[in-house]
């Protein structure tokens, strides 16, 4: 049997710093790792991690990256 969630009151948006975006990103495009497992680990959307990534290139220069 499955489990059941009651969200009472209204939910917020979760705050991630620069840091913990870095090392999300980071670890989602190294040698071997899956985006969306990545992401499950987190508890976010695949998506967002495509989204944090060009941000975390322009601030961080990090082995590897390029333009698309």
């Amino acid at each position: 049997m499955g489990q059941i969630q009651v969200i009472t009151g209204m939910e917020r948006r979760r705050r991630w710093s620069d840091e913990q975006k870095r090392a999300i990103v980071a670890a989602a495009f190294a040698p071997g790792a899956v985006v969306s497992e990545v992401a499950r680990r987190a508890d976010i959307y695949a998506n967002q991690i495509y989204r944090w990534r060009p941000r975390s290139a322009r601030n961080q220069r990090i082995a590897g990256w390029r333009r698309i």
